[in-house]
């Protein structure tokens, strides 16, 4: 760290939070931690220790209140509203948990630790995301820019509430829970078929007209079923739909 970098850093009014957070950090002992360490440092009001990388990636390290650890020494690291343009975290292979919710200038995720079960991107620019292969949650609610493409069948928990979409997302056999909340879906078809272990599903203020109804009939495991503020759920439909459900399932419309 630079000197002038180092000043920055012991002027922050919370000492004891940034230098338990960069400690915590430097636990990873990975090369891109000792590059954002060797590189110009300030530590913004917030406590975020900003660092910029040789390779024109903007890098945001939080202090022990944003990056903590969790099960097995695994990593959290929370760089919402950091006003991120790019972010590359090749080689932080014991990050778990990543939040980078608000930044709405980010537009390009270069590089994911595929040791990543949790991403959250609520809010961003973002067009595209790499595939990680342990992924088990992602939130991408109001993402419009997001174009899908391949997600991994290791997917449990699904969030695209306010995203440009169409069509239910398939082929997720571990999926338990889809919220789907003011997309453009207009019809429910097949597509439970693929996804097996559902438990809830919403389709909440979203054009739904249509209802494979059989699917949802047929549906083992299906226990909500969230229809409000669709054009679905002002027909008689529903009711005959919820005559001929399991009794587990609970239909809100």
């Amino acid at each position: 760290m630079k000197d002038h970098g180092l000043r920055d850093l012991l002027a922050h009014p919370d000492r004891n939070k940034v230098q338990q957070g960069l400690e915590l950090l430097r636990t990873l002992d990975d090369p891109a931690l000792d590059s954002a360490l060797a590189g110009k440092a300030h530590v913004d009001a917030d406590g975020r220790v900003v660092s910029e990388l040789p390779v024109d990636v903007t890098l945001v390290l939080l202090a022990s209140s944003t990056a903590r650890s969790t099960a097995r020494g695994a990593v959290s690291l929370d760089l919402s509203f950091s006003k991120l343009r790019f972010l590359d975290l090749g080689g932080w292979d014991r990050v778990a948990e990543l939040s980078v919710q608000g930044n709405l200038e980010l537009k390009e995720l270069k590089t994911l630790p595929p040791s990543l079960v949790e991403l959250c991107v609520d809010d961003t620019p973002l067009g595209a995301l790499p595939l990680l292969p342990q992924l088990k949650s992602l939130s991408a609610a109001g993402c419009t820019n997001l174009q899908l493409g391949r997600l991994p069948s290791s997917l449990e928990s699904l969030s695209l509430q306010r995203a440009f979409l169409t069509a239910v997302p398939t082929n997720l056999p571990r999926l338990e829970i889809l919220e789907l909340d003011g997309t453009m879906i207009r019809m429910l078809g097949q597509e439970l078929e693929s996804l097996p272990r559902l438990r809830r599903l919403s389709l909440a203020n979203t054009p739904l007209t249509r209802i494979y109804e059989p699917g949802v009939i047929q549906h083992a495991e299906l226990r909500e079923l969230d229809l409000r503020n669709t054009p679905y759920a002002r027909t008689g439909r529903v009711a005959r739909l919820r005559r001929s459900t399991h009794p587990l399932l609970c239909i809100e419309a």
